[in-house]
Formats: C-alpha cells, structure tokens, sequence
C-alpha cells in the first residue's frame, strides 16, 4: 500500500513538473514568421501597437507573450479610431 501511494504520489509530481515545463517553453518560446508578420502589421495600427512591438523586440525574438500584448495594445488603438470616427467613447 506504502509503495503504491509513493508511486501516485511521484507520478502527480512528475506530471505536473512537466506542465510547468511545457507552459514555460510554449510562452517563452519565439513565434513563427507568419506571426512575425502579422505583428509587423499590428504595430501600424496606431501608437500604441506600434510601442508594444518597439518593446517587444528588446530583446532580439518575438515570443507568444509579446504577442498577446501587441494584440491588446493594438485593439485599443484600433478602438480610438473607431470611436473618433464614429463620435462613440471607449469604454
């Protein structure tokens, strides 16, 4: 029985260690040209895309973090432009 729950035990911990790894290497990992690409376009989209992919590239890759900002910071300014055009506030 002792050993059975040692076994479980070191399985679970083994798994998990393993996530942790997996997630780390996925987020930190640099994206694919496509995306490369496609940021390049995000950072047109106004003043604030374009600082995110300034900062972004201090360190020398693109990562999917990075991306998700660039996102982000891209949409506002996307949303500005459709607000000033539209006379709408943005929430």
């Amino acid at each position: 029985m002792r050993r059975r729950a040692f076994f479980g035990i070191g399985t679970g911990l083994a798994c998990a260690c393993v996530a942790v790894a997996m997630l780390c290497f996925v987020n930190v990992t640099p994206v694919s040209l496509s995306e490369e690409r496609a940021a390049q376009v995000l950072a047109r989209a106004g003043p604030h895309g374009a600082a995110a992919y300034k900062a972004a590239w201090i360190d020398g890759r693109l990562t999917r973090n990075d991306m998700r900002n660039l996102r982000e910071q891209a949409g506002r300014d996307i949303d500005a432009w459709i607000a000033s055009d539209t006379g709408r506030k943005v929430s």
